[in-house]
């Protein structure tokens, strides 16, 4: 089982039954050294690297078979990889994350979403 952190349109929980179908234990968390960027003409983010934190949800447990329609749902633009995520009880946790990958970064915006 994998903890996923979103921090975009997954954020949303019509979004995310949509996908999953299913309920999760969610927690406010945040994540250190990124920077999260609208993608031009769309209304979902893209995060990158950066110095910021970003906000966002913890989603604890994840199974691989929701991991795959997840993963399907972001498309080729992201690669999900590891992070270390804070809650906001300051409970630490490893946790996966949607990353825009290099090739598609021309794709973004230089404001934040």
């Amino acid at each position: 089982m994998i903890n996923l952190f979103v921090y975009g349109s997954l954020m949303y929980e019509a979004v995310w039954q949509q996908i999953t179908h299913q309920k999760f234990e969610a927690l406010d968390a945040v994540i250190h050294g990124y920077c999260r960027l609208g993608v031009q003409n769309h209304s979902y983010p893209g995060l990158v690297k950066g110095k910021q934190s970003i906000e966002g949800k913890l989603f604890l447990n994840i199974s691989p078979s929701i991991l795959f329609r997840l993963d399907e749902y972001e498309g080729d633009y992201y690669e999900r990889i590891s992070v270390d995520s804070t809650t906001t009880q300051q409970q630490r946790y490893k946790a996966d994350v949607y990353l825009f990958k290099q090739e598609f970064q021309h794709l973004l915006s230089s404001h934040p979403w």
